[in-house]
């Protein structure tokens, strides 16, 4: 018997494109993006310590992907609390008051209370050009946890899992 195997190139990821049809991306020179962490943290990690420590490999996992290029700069915390196109990005937790529209933005509200986290991008729609990208944990319906596992059952969240997936949409993945 003679079998006969092909094989294709696959990717285990999509993009984001805009309505224009362009790739969301970052155009960065050589430069690392920078992130900075809300200093209010999450009510359910007491140690802010933990919580950056936790991001912070979220971003390394995208970071060491051997063919990605793409690096990032932890900036430390801050005050920071306005999603915006203000060239800054920005994480933080949906129990620190976020301004929006004369408001306060709530994940739970604006999008849904199944949502977990979410990753605003502002980009030029012309070129897919990145330009400013806020993530927002929603820990007024989840709890976070940098020592369990996620259990959905409990509505427990293992931070690191979440960021690196909130990061990925970050960079441009769908």
């Amino acid at each position: 018997a003679i079998s006969c195997l092909a094989f294709q190139t696959a990717s285990a990821y999509v993009y984001f494109f805009t309505n224009d049809g362009a790739r969301q991306h970052w155009e960065t020179d050589g430069q690392r993006i920078p992130y900075v962490i809300n200093q209010g943290g999450c009510e359910d990690i007491a140690d802010f310590a933990n919580l950056e420590y936790a991001i912070n490999q979220s971003f390394s996992v995208w970071q060491n992907v051997p063919l990605a290029d793409v690096s990032f700069s932890y900036q430390g915390p801050t005050s920071l609390s306005q999603k915006a196109n203000d060239n800054t990005n920005l994480l933080i937790f949906d129990s620190q008051p976020i301004p929006y529209n004369n408001d306060f933005f709530k994940v739970s509200e604006q999008v849904g209370p199944t949502v977990v986290g979410i990753t605003i991008n502002t980009f030029q729609v012309n070129s897919g050009r990145i330009l400013d990208s806020d993530i927002i944990f929603n820990d007024l319906e989840y709890t976070f946890t940098v020592t369990q596992e996620t259990d959905l059952s409990k509505k427990r969240i293992k931070l690191q899992d979440v960021a690196t997936h909130e990061i990925g949409h970050l960079i441009g993945l769908d």
